[in-house]
C-alpha cells in the first residue's frame, strides 16, 4: 500500500452523492473526512436533489457540488435524478475535470483515519486503480445476495459471462479510486452501456459493469484489503476499546479504514463485542454514542 505524496494528494478529489433523504449520511461522511484529513482534501458531491440549506452546509465545508451528467444512453425519463448517482459514476472525470486521481465513496461510508483517503489516492496514483473486493474471510455467505447477483449477471452479460463473473470475488464500487488515465473508465462505460441496452436498469449495473470490465476485459487492477471498504452487513465489526475504533471481528483485530453501511443497517442498534471482552450497544454511524453493556 502506498501513501500519497503531497503533490498527488493535492491532485485528487473524493466524490460522493446524495439526495435530501440521504443528506444525514452524507454529512457524516464529509465530517469524518474533514476530521481525519482536514481542509486540504478536495471533496466533491453529486447533487441528486439536495435542499438549499444542505447545499449551504456543504459549501461551508468547502465541498464542490455539481449537477451530474452522464454520456450513457439509458432511456430513463421518470425519476432520472434518482438514477444519476449510478449513471454518472463512471464520469467523474467529466463532472470534475482537471484532477489526476478520483476517489468515489458512497454517502453511507465513513473513514476512521487519514490513511484511508491517502492510501486510496496513493495506490491509484501508483497503479492506476485501487478497488476493493467483497472477500474478507469473516464475511458471511448470504444465499439471497448470491442469487441476486446471479440473476443480474446473467441478465446483463449473458449466461456464460454472467456465470464467469459470479464465480469471481465481487468488486464493490461503493469505494474505489482511479487515476484519470486508467483504462478502467472506458471499459467500464462500454460494459455498463451493453448491460443498459440489455436490461434498461441503471442499478446494479453501475457496479456489475465495473466487475465485467475488470474480469472480462482482464484489466490490470490493484486491490486493497477489505478493510478499505468494510461491508458491515456481511460482518459486524468489533470495537477496539483501547484504540476507540472499529476493527475486524477476528484474528488481529485490524483497524477498519472505511466503514460501509450498505443495506438495511444504517439505523440499526447493535450489540457489539469489544476487544477487551465486553460489549457495547449502539449504531455504526460516525459519531454515534456507544453504551457499555453489563
Amino acid at each position: 500500500m502506498t501513501t500519497a505524496s503531497e503533490d498527488d494528494y493535492k491532485g485528487a478529489i473524493v466524490v460522493s452523492g446524495a439526495d435530501a433523504k440521504f443528506f444525514d449520511l452524507l454529512r457524516e461522511m464529509v465530517t469524518a473526512l474533514r476530521a481525519a484529513n482536514g481542509p486540504g482534501l478536495e471533496i466533491g458531491v453529486y447533487d441528486l436533489g439536495l435542499a438549499s440549506d444542505q447545499l449551504e452546509w456543504l459549501a461551508g465545508q468547502g465541498v464542490i457540488t455539481v449537477q451530474p451528467r452522464t454520456e450513457l444512453r439509458h432511456g430513463i425519463t421518470e425519476n432520472l435524478s434518482s438514477k444519476l448517482g449510478y449513471l454518472a459514476r463512471p464520469f467523474l472525470r467529466e463532472n470534475f475535470p482537471g484532477r489526476r486521481t478520483y476517489v468515489w465513496m458512497d454517502a453511507d461510508t465513513w473513514v476512521q483515519s487519514a490513511s484511508a483517503a491517502r492510501t486510496l489516492v496513493g495506490d491509484a496514483t501508483r497503479h492506476g486503480s485501487a478497488l476493493v473486493r467483497e472477500n474478507a474471510p469473516n464475511y458471511r455467505f448470504r444465499m439471497d445476495l448470491f442469487l441476486w447477483k446471479a440473476k443480474h449477471f446473467v441478465l446483463g452479460y449473458g449466461p456464460i459471462n454472467g456465470l464467469r463473473l459470479l464465480l469471481k470475488p465481487h468488486v464493490n464500487n461503493g469505494v474505489f479510486a482511479l487515476r484519470a488515465d486508467a483504462p478502467h473508465w472506458e471499459r467500464w462505460r462500454r460494459r455498463y452501456q451493453r448491460a443498459l441496452d440489455r436490461t434498461g436498469q441503471a442499478a446494479p449495473h453501475d457496479q456489475f459493469g465495473l466487475n465485467a470490465a475488470v474480469y472480462l476485459d482482464r484489466l490490470d487492477t490493484h486491490f486493497l484489503p477489505a478493510t478499505y471498504n468494510w461491508i458491515c452487513d456481511l460482518a459486524l465489526p468489533l470495537f477496539n476499546s483501547t484504540a476507540q475504533n472499529f476493527c475486524t471481528p477476528r484474528g488481529e483485530a485490524e483497524r477498519i479504514e472505511v466503514m460501509h453501511l450498505a443495506g438495511p443497517i444504517k439505523t440499526t442498534v447493535f450489540q457489539i463485542d469489544t476487544t477487551g471482552g465486553g460489549r457495547v450497544s449502539g449504531r455504526l454511524r460516525f459519531g454515534a454514542a456507544l453504551t457499555p453493556e453489563g
